[in-house]
């Protein structure tokens, strides 16, 4: 990435070559390897915002969305998605990205970027009267499509209640992956800007990270409201928000994590092979140390440690 990162920064041709050639890797229209080039690409663009600035990425976001209309209509016949693969890699980032070198925090950039899915949640619910059946609604097509091929004992009506309770929140898990996504690329735009331009920055930055009191009491406003209400649209919304919250409190514990365990990378190592058996056991108490943290500041004990 320190390669493309220098290419990206000689120049706008340069930074258009390096972001576009690893959006076209990732791309609906040359499939295999999805969002791990994706991300890439979302934090090189980062990146020229980070360090040029609102104006100049705005006009490689220009002509890099151009590229990729028109490979999309030479690709696939279907312009209008290269126009969506676009806008869906890089405009979110744009403005988490000023807010982050404007303003010199990355934890307001986050903050940031975990209101706008926040924002997308509410919104989503205000034009469609219930997302679960909607979501109901393409999994049962999807499960149709694979019962015409499915091997003999399938049993679509099984799936489709087995996953039933999950539509009434596909929304927040969705979005929740979409701002995910987004702020690693965030992160590793500012992991690049340090290597290239602040050696060590990013490590002395991503380990006092430390959420703004607003933002964890929003999202412990929205658990008790889906606890206290516990059924209806209004707590399926507030749960939908929290899945969006959690990324925010799961990234700011084990920036907490990180801090501890300082100087003991094989325990980090340790923890993240097992993250990648035991996710759904360890992001849970993982995310509660990022909403505690607030009253606790476990980095007191980083200097113990």
């Amino acid at each position: 990435m320190r390669f493309f990162a220098n290419f990206a920064m000689r120049g706008s041709y340069q930074a258009l070559v390096a972001i576009c050639g690893l959006a076209l890797i990732a791309s609906p229209f040359i499939p295999f390897f999805g969002f791990l080039v994706g991300i890439p690409s979302t934090a090189l663009f980062g990146l020229v915002v980070l360090r040029k600035g609102g104006m100049e990425a705005s006009k490689v976001l220009f002509f890099a969305t151009l590229i990729l209309i028109g490979v999309g209509g030479v690709m696939s016949g279907n312009a209008p998605l290269g126009l969506v693969y676009g806008l869906l890699l890089w405009l979110p980032i744009l403005p988490i990205a000023l807010i982050l070198r404007e303003l010199g925090s990355l934890a307001l950039a986050m903050e940031a970027a975990v209101a706008l899915g926040a924002t997308i949640v509410i919104g989503f619910y205000l034009i469609v009267d219930s997302p679960s059946a909607l979501w109901k609604g393409i999994l049962q097509n999807m499960t149709q499509a694979l019962s015409a091929n499915a091997p003999e004992g399938f049993d679509a009506a099984n799936l489709l209640g087995a996953m039933d309770p999950f539509t009434h929140y596909m929304t927040g898990v969705i979005v929740a992956d979409l701002i995910l996504n987004l702020i690693l690329g965030l992160l590793l735009a500012r992991w690049l800007q340090a290597v290239l331009y602040y050696p060590g920055g990013f490590g002395r930055e991503f380990l006092t990270l430390k959420l703004h009191p607003a933002m964890v009491y929003a999202g412990l406003i929205c658990i008790v409201i889906g606890l206290v209400v516990k059924e209806g649209l209004v707590a399926e919304l507030s749960w939908n928000i929290c899945v969006v919250f959690f990324v925010l409190f799961m990234l700011n514990g084990m920036s907490i994590v990180h801090a501890i365990l300082a100087g003991e990378g094989y325990w980090i190592v340790i923890l993240y092979l097992a993250l990648l058996f035991l996710a759904p056991w360890l992001l849970p108490p993982i995310a509660l140390l990022g909403i505690s943290d607030l009253w606790v500041n476990w980095r007191k004990y980083a200097n113990k440690s």
